[in-house]
């Protein structure tokens, strides 16, 4: 395999999973939102029917609540398939991350560094993962937290998909960068 079709093939690889990733971030601070939202809603009919004396007409309330139950049992629901689907598209990304890399030389700098871009972009999609079982099941509710997350891996991404895609980048946070300044072959003759 030519070193220019190898590059081209695990950059593709590398942002389809960090695409896969933000996919996954993004939804799980939407839903985080839609949920909080909801469930504030339902404790104000709750409060309302607590509240309220039963010879008022109360079912419009109840009618109201489980119009928000059905949608947040909607919410609850989806993101399970979407999940999957999307952890699918990941092993399969991954796999063929694996095989790019299998074909080339072992031991080259190339298949070395394009490793460690495909490591750190799996690495990143964990932390995802986890972020999106913490927001999606109501672990994390509060926005600051949630938002915190969000930019966590927002950052995520996009330094691994710099780390990726740029040559420089890598070469400067591994300090293979050469030095401008130094001056290259034998020293100038003494005086």
């Amino acid at each position: 395999m030519k070193p220019e079709d190898f590059k081209k093939r695990m950059i593709a690889c590398i942002i389809l999973i960090l695409l896969v990733s933000g996919i996954l971030s993004i939804k799980s601070f939407w839903d985080n939102r839609k949920e909080v939202h909801y469930s504030e809603k339902l404790q104000e009919i709750m409060d309302k029917l607590d509240n309220e004396p039963v010879s008022q007409n109360p079912q419009s309330l109840y009618a109201e609540r489980m119009k928000i139950q059905k949608k947040i049992s909607e919410i609850y629901g989806f993101p399970k398939l979407f999940f999957f689907s999307l952890v699918l598209v990941n092993v399969v990304l991954s796999i063929w991350g694996l095989k790019t890399l299998s074909k080339f030389d072992h031991g080259t700098s190339m298949s070395r560094r394009y490793s460690l871009r495909l490591i750190l972009a799996l690495f990143v999609f964990s932390i995802t993962i986890l972020c999106f079982f913490l927001m999606e099941y109501h672990q994390v509710v509060r926005f600051g937290w949630a938002f915190m997350f969000l930019l966590l891996q927002g950052t995520l991404i996009a330094f691994v998909f710099a780390l990726g895609v740029s040559e420089e980048v890598y070469d400067t946070i591994m300090g293979h960068k050469k030095d401008k300044d130094l001056i290259e072959g034998p020293p100038p003759p003494a005086w």
